[in-house]
């Protein structure tokens, strides 16, 4: 049809009875001819399957998806991983948990597709960087590097391991690091509240501090970073709802 020229939708419709509530698409031996004659199968068999209510109203883009025919991306990512027999991977559910706050959601994302502008990236896209990583002035600035490998950093997950006497850091990558990290490892709902929280918080933490190192000629004490991320982790915790908001635990 669209290779016809000026040919209209309505030519492939019956002539409709006043009576008649639905419209009824031709046969497909009444249409015109075409150089593609599998493609107008297919067409044909496609739009016998679809009906189109005799109105005066004007015609709208509806989601045939759900009942009230309006997009949703939810559902479209579904419908797609079902037609590709995907495996929806449960890490992401992890990475943009409600409890998060959207721009550290959004961090991780670009984290596990190894996307953040670090130096290395940045020299693909033609930008001249510097030899070594601001935080550790040792080897090249990698997302690994950064967030995960580096002895600087190594200091706020050495604190974490401390705090909680457990830790699923993988010191070889960062994205093992996030997509292993459980989410629940205590009996204690506030624990597993905090804990939830901490791979996110650490390394926007640390990207701020090399930003801050890279842009302003400014650096922070390790202890206070470390404290700016217990504070996070406790207005976080108490802005949740109340099967989450107790007390927070005073040892951390």
């Amino acid at each position: 049809m669209q290779n016809s020229g000026k040919t209209k939708v309505s030519q492939y419709w019956k002539p409709s009875e006043e009576e008649e509530r639905w419209r009824i698409w031709l046969d497909q031996k009444d249409w015109a001819p075409h150089n593609n004659p599998q493609a107008w199968s297919d067409l044909s068999s496609e739009l016998q399957k679809r009906q189109i209510l005799l109105d005066s109203a004007e015609d709208k883009i509806r989601w045939r998806k759900n009942s009230a025919g309006l997009f949703n991306l939810k559902e479209a990512y579904r419908y797609i991983a079902k037609l590709d027999q995907l495996q929806l991977d449960s890490k992401w559910n992890s990475i943009w948990d409600r409890k998060q706050w959207p721009k550290i959601s959004t961090f991780l994302w670009l984290v596990m597709h190894m996307k953040i502008l670090t130096w290395d990236n940045l020299r693909r896209k033609g930008f001249i960087s510097p030899a070594r990583f601001h935080l550790c002035q040792q080897e090249e600035e990698t997302p690994n590097h950064l967030l995960n490998e580096c002895p600087y950093v190594s200091k706020f997950w050495d604190w974490i391991l401390l705090v909680f006497n457990n830790s699923y850091r993988d010191p070889s990558s960062i994205q093992n690091t996030i997509a292993n990290w459980r989410s629940s490892f205590s009996s204690h709902l506030l624990v597993n509240c905090a804990w939830n929280l901490i791979p996110g918080l650490v390394c926007w933490a640390l990207w701020k501090e090399r930003s801050a190192r890279i842009f302003w000629g400014i650096s922070t004490q390790e202890e206070i970073i470390i404290s700016k991320i217990k504070r996070e982790i406790r207005e976080m915790v108490t802005s949740l709802p109340t099967q989450c908001s107790k007390a927070p635990p005073t040892n951390s």
